[in-house]
C-alpha cells in the first residue's frame, strides 16, 4: 500500500500541479488499478526497447557500397541469399578482391570434384581430348518437329 501511495504522489508531483485542488484530483484519479496499468505499459515499453531487434534474415541479406567519402553510401537488401552472393561476389571481383560467399565455395567444390573425377577417368585409359569437338553443320530443314493434336488420342 505504501508503494502505491508513494507512486501516486510521485506521479502526481511529476505532472507539476498548479493548485492543491488539482493535486488532490490527480492523486484520486491514480487509483491502484491505474497504477498497475501504468506499470504494465512501462514494463512492456522497457522490454521492447531492451529486446534485440527482430531482423528476420534481413540482416544477412544487407550490404552497402561506400564512396571515397565515408559520409555517403548505397545500402541494399538482396531478395534472396543467392542474389546476395551474386552481388557481393561480383562487386568483389570488380574491386580486385577474392570472392568469399558460400555459394562460390560450393560451386568451387563441385568444379574441383569434377576435375578429380575427370583425372581418374584418364587413369582408366579413357582418352580425354585436348580440344572441344567440332560443331556439326545445321540441318537442311527444321521440319522434324512432331505436332500433337487432340484428335490423335
Amino acid at each position: 500500500v505504501m508503494q502505491v501511495v508513494k507512486e501516486q504522489i510521485t506521479r502526481t508531483l511529476s505532472s507539476k500541479p498548479t493548485s492543491l485542488e488539482l493535486f488532490k484530483n490527480k492523486v484520486n484519479a491514480l487509483n491502484y488499478s491505474e497504477i498497475l496499468k501504468l506499470r504494465q505499459t512501462e514494463r512492456l515499453h522497457q522490454e521492447e526497447t531492451l529486446a534485440p531487434p527482430v531482423l528476420s534474415e534481413v540482416l544477412d541479406l544487407a550490404f552497402s557500397i561506400t564512396y571515397d567519402v565515408e559520409e555517403y553510401s548505397l545500402n541494399f537488401i538482396a531478395p534472396s541469399r543467392t542474389d546476395f552472393c551474386l552481388w557481393t561476389d561480383g562487386l568483389s571481383v570488380l574491386l580486385g578482391r577474392d570472392m568469399s560467399s558460400e555459394s562460390m565455395r560450393s560451386e568451387l567444390e563441385i568444379l574441383l570434384s569434377m576435375e578429380i573425377k575427370l583425372r581418374l577417368l584418364d587413369l582408366e585409359n579413357v582418352p580425354i581430348p585436348d580440344s572441344a569437338p567440332a560443331i556439326p553443320k545445321p540441318p537442311s530443314n527444321y521440319n522434324f518437329c512432331y505436332e500433337f493434336n487432340q484428335t490423335e488420342q
